[in-house]
């Protein structure tokens, strides 16, 4: 049983690799779009208000509709 479990072991070590790239793209992005938010004469006033709380508290969800 032993052997069997340590035969398995890279693969969780894999995906957490995974999982920390995607995550760590992700928040790149969202930092991108939030900085870009604040920085743009494009939206102006209480829009650029509602549009930084919607990235704040939406992660990438909001970046994505950003």
């Amino acid at each position: 049983m032993l052997a069997q479990l340590s035969a398995h072991a890279p693969f969780p070590a894999v995906g957490f690799a995974v999982f920390s790239v995607v995550w760590l793209v992700a928040t790149v992005f969202w930092l991108w779009m939030l900085v870009d938010c604040l920085t743009t004469k494009r939206v102006a006033g209480i829009e650029k208000l509602v549009w930084v709380v919607v990235l704040l508290f939406s992660h990438v969800v909001g970046a994505v509709l950003y």
